[in-house]
């Protein structure tokens, strides 16, 4: 079953479960309008995934520039956020 704890994750590995909803799309497909107004419905913090990266892969982004895996790697997601 997805999401349940397997015996080389303990419960207590994991931490408290988390509520995460997460909107994905192509860009200008409305994500950011859904995810806040998904938060603001449901009583819920809304965090674009944008924040977890430095300033400089902000501004490369903004520019056109596609993230390197270093960037990648170096970001503020938690390590669970990332793919493995």
């Amino acid at each position: 079953m997805f999401g349940t704890p397997t015996d080389a994750a303990p419960t207590e590995a994991l931490g408290p479960p988390v509520n995460l909803v997460l909107v994905v799309g192509v860009s200008g497909s409305g994500k950011t309008t859904v995810g806040r107004l998904l938060a603001q419905r449901l009583g819920w913090s809304y965090r674009d995934a944008d924040e977890f990266h430095s300033a400089t892969a902000r501004a490369g982004m903004a520019a056109g520039q596609a993230l390197t895996d270093t960037d990648r790697r170096t970001s503020g997601l938690p390590r669970s956020s990332r793919s493995r």
